[in-house]
């Protein structure tokens, strides 16, 4: 996946990532590893974290829950 987000105080950040779509007992979820690129200095610290997603469909797409490792 590519796509380009939009902060709500109008920053630009491009997303990137692959990951799995699994179906289990419960539906489907999807499991990724985003990488995020912004040359807002308000986001730059995006730019240094590794990302993983995990999530769950919901109400026309998927819901996820992102966190950064450290």
């Amino acid at each position: 996946v590519r796509l380009c987000l939009v902060t709500d105080d109008g920053a630009n950040i491009y997303c990137s990532y692959k990951g799995l779509l699994l179906r289990g007992d419960a539906g489907m979820k999807a499991l990724g590893a985003p990488l995020f690129e912004t040359g807002d200095e308000r986001y730059t610290w995006l730019n240094s974290i590794q990302a993983v997603g995990i999530g769950t469909a919901g109400a026309g797409g998927v819901d996820y829950d992102i966190y950064a490792l450290k």
